[in-house]
C-alpha cells in the first residue's frame, strides 16, 4: 500500500511532510485490514525530530510518503496542525498503539517476528508477548547487531516465515529506514 486511501486515515502534509489523521473509531478494523491484506505494509511513529529530519532527508521522506500509516506521537505535532487549521491529528503513545496492534493480532491468531534489539531485551519482550498475547505466534526472532552476510539469512528467514507482524527494535542501523529499504523482501505484514 502506498500511502494511505481509508476512511479511518487522512493523510494530511505538516511542513510538507506527511502524517496521518487516525480516526480512532474505525481504527482497529484499520489495523486488521493491514495487518492482514497482501503486500507488505510499514507503520512509522512520528515525532517532531523526526519531521524536521524528514525536511531535510528525501529518503525519510520518502519513506513516510509510501507507509502505510504515520502515526503522530508528540505533542508538538498536534499542535502544529491545529495552528496551521489543518485536519486535527489525535495523538498516540507507541506502547497503547502497539497493544493494539497485538490485539487485532490475536484475534485473528496471527503471527509475528521479533528483530534488532539487544538479546535480554529480546527474550524479555518475547516472554512478555508469549504471555500477554497467547494467541498471537512467534515465528522467530534475532538480535541487533548483525552483519550482512547474517542479513541476507535473516531476510531469507522473514520471508519464509511470512509473519502477519514484524516488530523492530532500536538496534537496527537506520530504524524506520531500515525496514524502507527492505520493504521487498517481506511479502505481507505490517512491519
Amino acid at each position: 500500500m502506498n500511502g494511505t486511501t481509508n476512511s479511518a486515515v487522512c493523510r494530511v502534509h505538516l511542513l510538507g511532510v506527511p502524517l496521518d489523521a487516525i480516526d480512532t473509531t474505525q481504527l482497529d478494523g484499520f489495523l486488521q485490514e493491514l495487518l492482514f491484506a497482501p503486500g507488505s505494509h510499514q507503520v512509522v511513529f512520528l515525532r517532531t525530530l523526526d519531521l524536521l529530519r524528514a525536511r531535510r532527508n528525501p529518503e525519510l521522506k520518502a519513506c513516510l510518503e509510501k507507509a502505510s500509516l504515520v502515526v503522530p506521537v508528540s505533542r508538538g505535532l498536534q499542535r502544529a496542525c491545529a495552528t496551521l487549521h489543518l485536519e486535527p491529528v489525535t495523538r498516540f503513545a507507541p506502547f497503547d498503539f502497539m497493544i493494539r496492534i497485538l490485539n487485532n493480532l490475536e484475534a485473528r491468531h496471527g503471527s509475528y517476528y521479533l528483530l534488532g534489539d539487544h538479546q535480554p531485551y529480546l527474550n524479555r519482550t518475547e516472554l512478555n508477548l508469549k504471555q500477554t498475547f497467547p494467541g498471537a505466534q512467534p515465528l522467530g526472532r534475532y538480535a541487533s547487531g548483525f552483519n550482512k552476510t547474517i542479513e541476507k539469512n535473516i531476510k531469507i528467514a522473514i520471508a519464509k516465515a511470512s509473519p502477519y507482524l514484524l516488530l523492530t527494535g532500536h538496534g537496527l542501523v537506520g530504524k524506520d529506514l531500515w525496514v524502507y529499504r527492505r520493504a521487498d523482501n517481506f511479502p505481507r505484514g505490517l512491519q
